[in-house]
């Protein structure tokens, strides 16, 4: 059922795309079950189109809340601060290119009155992004690596998000996991796998 809200939303976010501003989009979904947040939606927005404060208004005004009264855990924009890619890619496109893609997940909430200078040029070391660079195994093919911070709304939720793309992850989900736990072990943030249920 869950799933199915999802994807209607999703569905009107690829037809809403239309104006361009919306480049392209992926929906996630959590490998592992009873998850704190069980659906990513990824877009990539013309930054010089989109109004980033509407375009949250419209997609939580489009998802109704379903039979338990689930609703949107968490809506915000991000802008793309730094990115690691083996060999080097484009920004766009994002669309993976096989069912076998996976995503490592990490959301992190800053306390008020942290340095966020300090953490914006520290990131590779306390997001795990340096760990996870140098600990998964070469045939899950990582391909990307991507640090985004939030920039709207300032007030509450989620700052940074680290999103890690890799390939193959699907037919390796016992290994990624494992280092998905090593990364746990940490207390720092939230991380989780996830795999590609739609994308436009």
């Amino acid at each position: 059922m869950q799933l199915g809200r999802q994807r209607q939303a999703f569905a009107w976010l690829e037809q809403s795309s239309s104006s361009r501003s919306v480049l392209e989009g992926l929906l996630l979904m959590n490998v592992e079950r009873n998850s704190q947040f069980p659906f990513v939606t990824y877009l990539v927005c013309d930054a010089a189109r989109c109004d980033p404060v509407r375009l949250i208004m419209q997609m939580e005004s489009h998802q109704d809340a379903g039979p338990e009264g689930e609703r949107i855990h968490h809506t915000a924009v991000y802008d793309e601060v730094a990115t690691i890619a083996r060999p080097p890619v484009d920004v766009v496109p994002r669309k993976p290119k096989s069912s076998k893609t996976g995503y490592i997940l990490s959301a992190f909430r800053v306390f008020p009155g942290e340095d966020r200078e300090k953490l914006d040029r520290s990131w590779l070391l306390w997001t795990g992004a340096r760990q996870i660079y140098r600990r998964l195994p070469p045939h899950l093919g990582l391909r990307r690596i991507t640090f985004h911070k939030k920039i709207c709304p300032q007030d509450h939720g989620i700052t940074y998000v680290l999103l890690c793309e890799c390939p193959t992850l699907m037919d390796y989900v016992p290994e990624a996991c494992v280092l998905v736990d090593q990364l746990r072990a940490r207390c720092c943030g939230y991380t989780a796998l996830y795999r590609v249920v739609d994308s436009f």
